[in-house]
């Protein structure tokens, strides 16, 4: 196959435009990792989307989830507070072609109005879970879960505790691993697995302030545990060894009122815990758990670390701006290690949201991809969700009104003087070939059309960016693009 088929036309900065937030729409971002100039601190949506059948007072992203190309995000309240609320329901999107895509609704079945279907959800590769808020019901609340096979997701089964009475709250928070999830409910936190085709209740602890889950591990935050000092707070582990999860340590640090724990995220050997007015970094080394950093809140609100997450090589802090009154407004931090040391590297915002408005309300963030869920005041609380890049370089393909033989990448984030090398592969053909080197010289994304080749029409090519640092000379690669072209 030759190159004409599929070659460049030309290589610009991205332009800066914002969309109307009920629809999808794509948004050029200014992200970056280091050595860049100041524009490129500031982080911003590669895309913004809705549920097509959104209305006044969803909610829609109150809770978000995501396993690589598939995201959840719940809508508990269709109709809102102060309406006559209908059952909630939660949104399935795929990534196709680079593009977030709305492909499935889920809802309880059957429902009932105020059950706030949506109040939490969770994703793995096979399976979704959704909470509803018992506290707003004369039941206990739930959690429902979905499978997707080869066709689409269905319901399996309606998990609720056995000692809970109505009007309780359980589901919220709510993670999963594989074919397992945690939660809490008013009174311990629990694990349950999917085992002999029913879901099991596996353990049932002390309730905590938050969860994390993965794999053999468990984390429980406690932010009023008292062990190393006065509402010092903690993280305890516990172990699952031969189906049985035991206690097998607990990281705190003697400061009183420091509320360890009233966050957590766990990714491989890190893990992260939120506490008043700072964030804190434990790894694990030859099955040792220690202290790495603390880093603490610069200013802002005192919500900093309200919320945590954890990328391929990156920390997500939330500092959400419930009381309005800062001028940066809600945003999530996003740090990366740097000489041994985490270092902020960008700020990550929703430039869409009015006054009003809450971001973000909630985050998920999975490999390379952060997503936010937005309350909406100022839009008649019908909320959206927004996708960002968090500092891997990506490929991701530009929805626009161009030639019908032209198709639109864009690369990035990547650090001013990045040459990267962009190479694809089509059908038939597993050499990847050379189309062209782009050099980002006065911004972290590039915009790079491509003319299509009229041979090319419903073939599968498969696009792959290798950059090269200014500064260490590392040589890194972009997550593979698949796409379909379509005359």
């Amino acid at each position: 196959m030759s190159l004409p088929l599929l070659a460049p036309r030309s290589v610009f900065p991205p332009v800066r435009s914002w969309g109307v937030p009920i629809v999808t729409v794509v948004v050029a971002g200014l992200v970056s990792l280091e050595g860049l100039p100041a524009q490129c601190e500031l982080g911003t949506p590669d895309q913004i989307a809705a549920p097509v059948a959104v209305t006044v007072g969803d909610f829609v992203g109150w809770s978000v989830a995501i396993h690589q190309d598939t995201v959840l995000v719940g809508a508990p309240e269709r109709g809102g507070f102060a309406f006559e609320s209908e059952p909630g329901y939660a949104t399935v999107f795929q990534r196709e072609n680079g593009l977030w895509t709305e492909e499935q609704q889920l809802a309880a079945d059957p429902g009932q109005p105020f059950d706030q279907f949506g109040w939490r959800v969770a994703l793995t590769r096979e399976w979704a879970f959704v909470s509803t808020n018992g506290a707003r019901l004369s039941r206990p609340g739930a959690v429902h879960t979905f499978r997707r096979g080869d066709g689409p997701w269905t319901e399996v089964a309606v998990v609720s505790p056995t000692d809970h009475d109505p009007g309780t709250r359980f589901g919220s928070p709510l993670v999963a691993s594989g074919n397992a999830f945690a939660t809490m409910g008013n009174q311990h936190s629990y694990v349950y697995r999917f085992l002999g085709g029913a879901w099991r209740e596996e353990a049932r602890l002390d309730r905590s302030s938050s969860v994390a889950l993965q794999g053999d591990l468990l984390a429980l935050g406690d932010g009023s545990d008292d062990s190393a000092a006065n509402d010092a707070g903690a993280v305890h582990l516990y172990q699952r060894v031969e189906g049985a999860w035991i206690y097998r340590e607990s990281l705190s640090i003697p400061v009183a009122s420091l509320n360890l724990g009233r966050s957590l995220a766990l990714r491989n050997d890190l893990l992260v815990a939120g506490a008043d007015d700072e964030v804190v970094i434990f790894r694990r080394a030859r099955d040792q758990w220690t202290l790495e950093q603390r880093l603490p809140r610069e200013g802002g609100t005192p919500f900093f670390g309200s919320q945590v997450g954890i990328g391929r090589d990156t920390v997500v802090v939330v500092e959400p701006d419930f009381f309005r009154d800062t001028d940066l407004g809600g945003h999530a931090q996003v740090y990366r290690r740097v000489a041994g040391l985490w270092e902020k590297v960008r700020i990550l915002q929703d430039p869409t949201i009015g006054g009003a408005d809450l971001f973000p309300q909630s985050i998920a963030v999975h490999g390379g991809q952060l997503v936010g869920g937005v309350q909406s005041n100022s839009d008649e609380f019908r909320g959206w969700w927004s996708s960002f890049q968090l500092g891997e370089m990506g490929l991701s393909r530009v929805q626009d009104d161009g030639p019908s033989d032209e198709l639109t990448i864009r690369i990035g984030p990547a650090a001013i003087g990045t040459t990267a090398v962009l190479r694809a592969r089509f059908d038939g053909n597993p050499r990847p070939e050379t189309l062209t080197t782009v050099n980002f010289d006065t911004d972290c994304y590039v915009i790079l059309p491509l003319g299509v080749a009229e041979e090319l029409a419903e073939q599968s090519i498969r696009l792959k960016a290798f950059a090269t640092s200014p500064l260490s000379g590392e040589v890194f690669s972009s997550a593979p693009l698949e796409i379909t072209v379509s005359r």
